[in-house]
C-alpha cells in the first residue's frame, strides 16, 4: 500500500496543485488514518475510480482540496468518513455511491450522481458554492451559518441545521 505521512507531505514545495492519485486507479485512498496531515497553504486533489475513505485523523490545509471518488465513471466509488475532519478553504467533493464528511471549510461544492445520500457535518459556518445530488437526500449541519452562493438541486430531501445561526438560501439556479 501506498502511504505518505505528513512529515514526508512537508517535504512538498509547491504553491500549485498537489494530486495523489489518478482517474484510471481502482484502488481506494485513504486519508488520515495513520496520523494527522497539517499541510498549511496548500492545495490537494486526491482522484481515484474507487473510494476514498478519512480516517480518524484529520487533514488540514488553508488551501483548497478536491476529493473524487469515481474519477473514471464507471458510476462506483463512495467517499466516507471516520472521526477526521477535513479541513480546506474551498472543498470540492464528488463521488458516485454517497457522500459523507466531517468537514471545517469556507466553502463547499457537492456532487453525487449514482446512489446513496450526502451528509456532511460542518464544524464552522459554509457557503455552499454548489450541491448537485441528484439520486439521494442531502443532510447539512453546522455550527455556524449557512449561505449559498450557488445553485443546489436535490432529488430527494434536503435537511439544513445551522444551531441558533442564519441559514441563507438565495441563489434561484
Amino acid at each position: 500500500n501506498f502511504s505518505l505521512t505528513d512529515a514526508e507531505l512537508d517535504l512538498i514545495t509547491t504553491t500549485g496543485l498537489i494530486t495523489i492519485g489518478v482517474s484510471t486507479n481502482t484502488g481506494g485512498i485513504m486519508i488520515g488514518t495513520d496520523g494527522a496531515l497539517t499541510q498549511g497553504a496548500k492545495n490537494f486533489a486526491f482522484v481515484t475510480d474507487g473510494s476514498i475513505a478519512v480516517g480518524a485523523n484529520n487533514f488540514t490545509t488553508t488551501g483548497n482540496v478536491t476529493v473524487t471518488a469515481d474519477a473514471g465513471g464507471n458510476a462506483t466509488g463512495a467517499i466516507t468518513t471516520g472521526a477526521g475532519v477535513v479541513a480546506g478553504n474551498l472543498l470540492t467533493a464528488s463521488a458516485a455511491q454517497g457522500i459523507a464528511l466531517n468537514t471545517n471549510a469556507t466553502s463547499l461544492n457537492l456532487t453525487n450522481t449514482t446512489s446513496g445520500n450526502v451528509t456532511i457535518a460542518e464544524t464552522s459556518g459554509i457557503d455552499l458554492t454548489g450541491v448537485s445530488q441528484s439520486v439521494g437526500n442531502f443532510s447539512l449541519t453546522t455550527s455556524g451559518a449557512i449561505t449559498q452562493t450557488g445553485s443546489i438541486t436535490v432529488s430527494g430531501t434536503s435537511s439544513f441545521t445551522a444551531g441558533s445561526n442564519l441559514i441563507t438560501l438565495t441563489d434561484s439556479s
